[in-house]
């Protein structure tokens, strides 16, 4: 069919579905028209009896009046047919029980010849009335036999479905006695209404029977014939179209026929073959319209259809493509469906997950019952948390969201999406655990600055009431400058890290002999492991050379050294090793101190990790040493790992590098010229007046001419009038910083040539650059180490392994 055939098609079926519709709202109405006019019809019928009017007993005069107990048993029927309609069932059936009993005693009475006087009550003596009766007032054996039937039907119709069913068969048997009488009636055959010579049923009895069956039958419509007639479908079409027609069109043309032939128009067979015509042709023109309307309406149905297979056809792909995962589940549990995407998720084919019972994959039973028990009372489950198995045994945090499809309340499948958090749970658990790491860093950080302090501090106070106790003095400086000196190295370290972290690090690599870099690093720790009571053995003497900053290889040696010795016991041993295999050198710290357990292997190069967290604040340390380390040696192109047989047994970390390439190199290296101390004039420019006083007593005692300034501005107007030989500037100053007094200074005639140093506690690459731009000769970061800056005023620039880090000497 083209469009534009399905769209009239469409229009029609439209018609009809709105007509189905109009129609839908007719039975609401009919049962309460028919209940009225019977308890008009009746109530009339028994005021005639007590008005002694029979004209309002017998409509059209005809002789055969409504008896007053069937009156009373119509106006019964009529009440009980309105409660019916209303859905007060049991008093519907309570008034259609009496007018069924008044027809079931006049029943007995015909059938046993006993008059128990129900007859005579309501007759008020009349003597008009009686025709066809067998006793006066008693109603006709068809009325009787209709009354018992109507009364079983009220009472059928509050019992359930076959109930009902019945109540409506028996209605339309109550509807075929009375139709029958009025055929009689208007067809004049009398046989139709009347036992011969014995009873009959009057012609408003008739109608109010037929009115009250079938406002009874109406009300059933759940059952049959209405179920039928109101179903939106091609039999309930063609029983709505073709019921009027097969009953009116043969009662109007055989009334028809039969006048005709009355007035002598025809004769007796004619007026027969003239009925038969025109009954063919009107039912033929009947089924025809009803034939096309149903064909519309099977189009409609077939667009529908089509409507129904393509949202199904798209249902289908949204569900199989859809890039989340999707499953449906029966009310038992067992999984009905489920798409790719969550296959793919859990790694299952579809023959190992569907026909499942849900709860095989997931990891906590009460999760999976409490969702199944939730969505069976309909709840709506959203961003519900739980954990899913996979089919390699990986257990995935997921978010299930789920609602249950329902059928007239019955429980079809749930629709149940699937998102796996895993990562972003991790992600979350990882800053959980990495701001509990920075919480104890902090701590830790605070705790070993601290520590430091307490001994500079005992040790000034010592010095202060020592007197001239050289002794104590010395060996107060000594405490004071050893506690000085791990200060700075926690302080390298995090700034190390913090350039490593942030690609600022440069590397001054260089050809160096490995055995040499690591002799020096095990010289430089040897005081401490003896201190300490440990035995070192070093096994480092074949040359072998790398391409590297020595000065970074040598912090990692001493890294790996300091944490031997930390963790190993007096009286335990610290083993280092250099060797080379072809293109990689490796370089082995052995101790036989406490180990690391088994679970922590895999986090001893993480940063802020403390193997014994205990032990660790015992022995000091930030956490960063190995994590440090690692970043150092990965810079370099090599690795580390680490060895353990378990807690207790010690630990050996191996680190490997790569070789140099080609021939390995002999290298000269000229003995350094020293040349005498010159005593020089140093104006000392700092805000912070302990500092600046104490740097210029301790540059007096050294032999030099010393004056203080307090900032930039100072310093411009006391070096004008100094003419020194060499400035210590103070960067962060307020009024003129560093930076601005260095190159003021510069601009200056008697400022162009003297020596001016950086003194600062910035110390990254970039501060270094901004301070030889600004014209500052060196770059030395706070606390100044004092050996150094002495070599930098006795001889001149300095050497090239001060000039890579200023701060420290390695």
């Amino acid at each position: 069919m083209n469009e534009q055939g399905k769209g009239k098609g469409k229009g029609k079926a439209s018609d009809l579905q709105n007509q189905t519709t109009a129609f839908h709202s007719v039975p609401h109405r009919i049962p309460t028209l028919l209940s009225v006019y019977a308890i008009a019809g009746g109530s009339a019928s028994l005021l005639g009896w007590v008005l002694d009017k029979q004209s309002l007993t017998d409509w059209f005069g005809g002789g055969l009046s409504t008896q007053p107990n069937t009156a009373v048993a119509v106006i019964l029927g009529g009440c009980a047919l309105v409660l019916l309609s209303a859905r007060r069932n049991l008093l519907a059936a309570i008034l259609g029980t009496l007018a069924g009993l008044i027809g079931l005693i006049t029943l007995f009475e015909y059938g046993s010849g006993v008059d128990l006087g129900i007859d005579s009550l309501l007759m008020f003596d009349r003597q008009w009335g009686r025709t066809a009766t067998t006793n006066p007032g008693r109603m006709g054996f068809p009325a009787g036999v209709s009354w018992t039937l109507l009364g079983a039907a009220f009472l059928c119709a509050r019992g359930g479905d076959s109930m009902r069913q019945l109540a409506s068969l028996i209605g339309l048997s109550v509807a075929l006695i009375a139709t029958l009488s009025l055929i009689g009636y208007v067809f004049g055959a009398d046989t139709l209404y009347t036992l011969p010579a014995v009873t009959a049923i009057a012609f408003q009895t008739a109608t109010f029977l037929l009115a009250l069956s079938v406002g009874l039958v109406v009300s059933m419509r759940d059952s049959e014939p209405m179920r039928t007639l109101l179903a939106p479908t091609g039999a309930g079409l063609l029983a709505r179209r073709a019921l009027p027609f097969i009953v009116l069109v043969p009662l109007v043309v055989g009334y028809l026929r039969q006048r005709g032939e009355f007035f002598g128009l025809y004769d007796s067979q004619f007026g027969t073959a003239l009925r038969t015509s025109v009954e063919i042709a009107l039912l033929t023109l009947m089924l025809w319209w009803t034939v096309r309307t149903v064909r519309h309406r099977e189009i409609e149905i077939e667009a529908t259809g089509e409507i129904l297979r393509r949202s199904e056809r798209e249902l289908s792909d949204f569900f199989e493509n859809a890039s989340v995962g999707l499953h449906w589940v029966g009310p038992d549990g067992t999984i009905l469906r489920v798409n790719k995407a969550e296959l793919d998720l859990l790694g299952y084919s579809s023959e190992e997950y569907v026909r499942r019972h849900i709860a095989d994959f997931h990891v906590s039973e009460p999760t999976i019952n409490d969702i199944l028990d939730r969505l069976g009372r309909g709840e709506i489950l959203q961003e519900y948390p739980a954990q899913m198995r996979c089919k390699d045994g990986r257990v995935l945090d997921v978010l299930i969201d789920s609602s249950v499809l329902f059928n007239n309340d019955e429980f079809v499948h749930t629709r149940c999406f699937t998102r796996d958090v895993t990562k972003q749970r991790q992600a979350e658990q990882a800053l959980r655990d990495a701001d509990r790491r920075k919480d104890e860093f902090l701590a830790t950080l605070a705790h070993e600055l601290r520590n430091p302090l307490a001994p500079i501090a005992n040790s000034l106070q010592l010095m202060k009431y020592a007197g001239s106790d050289a002794n104590i003095v010395n060996e107060s400086r000594a405490i004071a400058e050893r506690q000085v000196e791990h200060m700075v190295r926690l302080i390298d370290d995090l700034l190390d890290l913090s350039r490593i972290t942030r690609n600022k690090l440069e590397l001054r690599n260089e050809s160096v002999d490995l055995a040499e870099v690591v002799n020096a690093a095990v010289a430089s720790c040897r005081d401490m492991i003896e201190k300490n009571g440990h035995t070192l053995n070093a096994s480092a003497n074949q040359p072998i050379f790398i391409d590297a900053d020595p000065v970074r290889i040598t912090q990692v040696v001493t890294n790996l050294l300091n944490n031997a010795s930390k963790f190993t016991k007096a009286g335990g041993t610290i083993s280092v090793a250099v060797e080379s295999d072809g293109d990689r050198a490796t370089i082995s710290v052995k101790d036989t101190g406490i180990g690391i357990p088994e679970e922590m292997l895999d986090k001893v190069f993480e940063m802020f990790t403390q193997v014994d967290r205990s032990l660790e604040r015992t022995q000091g340390g930030l956490g960063i040493g190995l994590s440090l380390t690692k970043l150092l040696v990965e810079l370099h192109g090599g690795s580390i790992s680490v060895l353990n047989n378990g807690s207790g047994t010690g630990s050996e970390f191996v680190v490997e590098l790569p070789v140099a390439a080609g021939e390995e190199e002999v290298r000269t290296t000229s003995s350094p010229v020293h040349h005498p101390p010159v005593k020089r004039r140093i104006l000392v420019v700092d805000d912070n007046a302990d500092s600046a006083e104490s740097l210029a007593i301790l540059l007096k005692l050294q032999g030099n001419d010393t004056m203080v300034a307090r900032d930039g501005l100072d310093a411009l107007e006391k070096g004008a009038a100094y003419n020194p030989d060499v400035i210590l500037l103070d960067i962060g100053m307020p009024g003129m910083n560093g930076y601005d007094a260095c190159e003021a200074i510069r601009a200056e005639r008697w400022g162009k040539d003297l020596l001016l140093i950086a003194m600062t506690g910035w110390g990254q690459e970039e501060d270094r650059r901004r301070s030889a731009a600004a014209g500052f000769d060196h770059h030395l970061v706070k606390p100044i180490n004092h050996p150094q800056l002495l070599e930098l005023l006795a001889f001149g620039p300095a050497p090239e392994y001060l000039q890579r880090n200023d701060s420290l000497v390695q």
